[in-house]
């Protein structure tokens, strides 16, 4: 008899209720060199709207995500919205930097030296990371990205309209001095994806996987090959569905080579085209040029998410379930997501 190899193990990590708070959403997630993972997720107190009493939560575990630590508040402004969290870690100085946004008109940045455990207060960068043609910001969601030149990537998005969503794209935030200062980088056409995040291929070439603005059920994507500073027209990929009107998802390399026996990356979204079901798992071998591996993890209700790599090689997805009343960990090996069997 056929037994699958490898586990995908899955828990909840925020429900809705916990902690006085109606509704947690927006997941992202940071590995550390130490191992330890950072969990970041909008507490939302008055619903699930994008804009009302929202804090910042974190939650932290050092056992590659079996056991996890309560959630804090890192970042609270009364009756205002704090969230859009964007992390990532700095392997150079082990510091954890954190892009957000308050009411999505402000950008700040926080920096954790101890992973996690204390945070700066939040300063406004928003003079230096906004385009003057832009009316709201969005960092992330989801992680960032430190680039093998030790550039900090920060996946972003605006609205060039003064109505939400009527004219959304992509562009990236970058440090160059360890988040001394940030800049604007590469800004991609209007309504060609909003939402995105960024992966390095082993050319030193980027990959941007965008949430879709055209209603083409697929996901977006370019490539820069300068370091995020301009990127290709927006192209789109009918092997990575999306739901009618798009929806966040993630992607992270899990292995290269010659490190590893083969390069992998891996993408997340909610991939049903006709609704915001079935979180899927796809994997390439190839630098993105084909996704040959996918895998439903799961059916039901699901929405934003975020991927990281464990320290025991793992994959690690956070993703909102069940019509937003949790935000679900599902920690995947290898394995499991390529299918392997053995009679």
């Amino acid at each position: 008899m056929e037994k699958t190899v490898g586990l995908c193990e899955q828990s909840t990590l925020f429900r809705s209720g916990d902690d006085g708070y109606e509704c947690y959403r927006i997941p992202a997630a940071v590995v550390t060199s130490s191992g330890t993972i950072l969990a970041f997720a909008e507490g939302r107190k008055d619903g699930r709207g994008d804009y009302a009493d929202i804090n910042l939560m974190l939650k932290r575990s050092r056992d590659n995500g079996r056991t996890w630590s309560k959630a804090v508040v890192i970042a609270d402004d009364g009756d205002h919205t704090m969230g859009n969290p964007c992390p990532i870690y700095d392997h150079r100085t082990g510091t954890v930097h954190l892009l957000l946004c308050r009411e999505n008109r402000q950008v700040f940045a926080m920096r954790s030296t101890d992973e996690g455990q204390h945070w700066s207060d939040p300063m406004d960068v928003s003079a230096s990371v906004y385009d003057r043609s832009m009316h709201f910001v969005y960092t992330g969601p989801g992680h960032g990205l430190q680039l093998r030149s030790g550039r900090l990537i920060v996946p972003s998005c605006a609205d060039y309209g003064k109505r939400i969503g009527a004219v959304q794209g992509s562009y990236i935030v970058y440090s160059d001095d360890g988040g001394g200062s940030w800049k604007v980088g590469g800004i991609l056409e209007p309504n060609g994806t909003d939402e995105c995040e960024v992966v390095e291929l082993a050319d030193g070439r980027l990959y941007l996987f965008g949430r879709n603005s055209t209603g083409k059920r697929s996901r977006g994507y370019s490539y820069s090959a300068d370091g995020g500073l301009s990127w290709t027209p927006t192209a789109y990929d009918s092997r990575l569905p999306d739901s009618p009107s798009g929806c966040q998802g993630s992607i992270v390399r899990v292995s290269q080579t010659p490190a590893a026996d083969r390069n992998r990356i891996v993408v997340a979204n909610a991939a049903n085209p006709y609704g915001r079901t079935h979180l899927t798992l796809r994997m390439s071998y190839d630098e993105t040029v084909s996704w040959p591996v996918h895998r439903v993890l799961y059916e039901g209700s699901a929405g934003y998410s975020d991927l990281a790599v464990t320290a025991d090689g793992r994959i690690l997805c956070l993703y909102e379930a069940d019509d937003y009343t949790r935000i679900a960990c599902a920690l995947v090996d290898v394995a499991w997501l390529e299918g392997e069997r053995r009679g």
